[in-house]
């Protein structure tokens, strides 16, 4: 038997020292004599779940979370029974060392090729890095972690440890995948979140954050402007005026908000009705998310507060935006008169715009910044 499977878990066990005794040598299978409410196995459950914390199941996280730590395969109880039986019949003289290493040796290889086995078949799920394939990786990651987590408790930290980079690469391999594939599909944008949250633990950073850019997009209509207002992003950025045609104001302008939704906009006028202008707007831009409950649990579902109100489900929402007039110039040339922006629009064309509605789809294909 290895070296590694030989002396591993001994120091750890108090059977050990009565192994030695009647045999001669130190000769002990993973995980002898500690019954599994042992101070040992708490330990050992402890620093296994301190590697794989980026894969702990969490309900409310759309991510390559696993399902349950508790899941485990027929052929793997069958190895573990087979250990304990194994040391059992050694420490009681039934079996050479020789021969309790050799049977201990295939024990492990068993585990070994079913953690290989199911890795594998993540593996080449996320390598096509497509959404509709999380459920069955997870399934996968699940049985991994779940014998990772046996082998960890039978003192086979050596398997335990090429669970946990099976567990990584895959996450990896995924996340790659879909950066590179994700304009391609429609996806819940908190996927992005969920998965960002794990490789932030990891330590990864795989191009992921265009992949949530969602297009927010408003229709400004009255008697006298159509204007159409478009966001492409993480919800902070770049806004793009322009309008469609259907009103008496031509022209185009920009705005740009900040993380917490707040900023400005500036539109040049060019046209009204068939008279050339040269009126400009500048004011305060506001794009926010209401009810304020809901808006909170949104951005971090996994809350006491979120749980229980929500259950952990990301809840509906409502985006708004609201504008401010700071300032207007400019005229409007007509046939015998110039014109003052000003006296035409007193209170602006947009700043009369409050608590305006906006279009945004958070389960669709990623959007291209202008």
């Amino acid at each position: 038997m290895r070296q590694s499977l030989r002396f591993a878990t001994c120091a750890a066990l108090a059977m050990c020292a009565i192994s030695a005794a009647r045999a001669g040598s130190l000769t002990m299978g993973a995980g002898c004599g500690t019954p599994d409410d042992s101070a040992a196995q708490m330990r050992a459950d402890a620093a296994w779940l301190a590697k794989i914390v980026a894969f702990s199941p969490q309900p409310w996280a759309e991510s390559l979370r696993v399902k349950d730590l508790r899941e485990q395969a027929e052929q793997v109880l069958l190895a573990k029974s087979g250990i304990r039986r194994t040391c059992s019949d050694y420490r009681d003289g039934r079996l050479s060392q020789a021969d309790a290493d050799n049977i201990l040796s295939g024990f492990e290889q068993t585990i070994r090729d079913f953690i290989h086995g199911r890795g594998n078949d993540a593996l080449v799920r996320a390598a096509s890095g497509k959404v509709t394939d999380m459920d069955s990786i997870r399934t996968s990651l699940t049985a991994v972690a779940g014998v990772g987590r046996q082998a960890a408790l039978l003192g086979l930290n050596a398997i335990a440890d090429e669970a946990v980079a099976t567990m990584v690469k895959t996450l990896n391999t995924f996340d790659a995948a879909l950066a590179r594939d994700c304009k391609n599909q429609s996806f819940d944008a908190n996927i992005i979140a969920g998965l960002l949250q794990q490789e932030g633990v990891l330590g990864l950073h795989n191009p992921l954050e265009p992949c949530a850019y969602r297009l927010a997009r408003f229709t400004y209509t009255d008697a006298r402007a159509g204007w159409s207002l478009e966001h492409c992003g993480p919800g902070f950025g770049t806004w793009a005026f322009s309008e469609n045609g259907s009103g008496l104001i031509k022209g185009s302008g920009t705005g740009e908000t900040d993380m917490f939704g707040n900023g400005s906009y500036s539109v040049r006028y060019t046209q009204f009705r068939q008279y050339p202008a040269s009126g400009r707007e500048q004011g305060t831009l506001k794009f926010y998310c209401t009810p304020e409950d809901a808006c909170q649990c949104w951005k971090d579902p996994s809350t006491k507060f979120c749980l229980d109100r929500y259950g952990g489900r990301v809840p509906d929402t409502q985006w708004l935006l609201d504008f401010g007039l700071k300032s207007q110039s400019g005229s409007i040339k007509m046939r015998n008169a110039s014109i003052p922006w000003e006296t035409m629009f007193r209170y602006g064309v947009f700043a009369t715009g409050k608590q305006m509605p906006v279009v945004y789809k958070r389960v669709d294909k990623p959007c291209e910044p202008k």
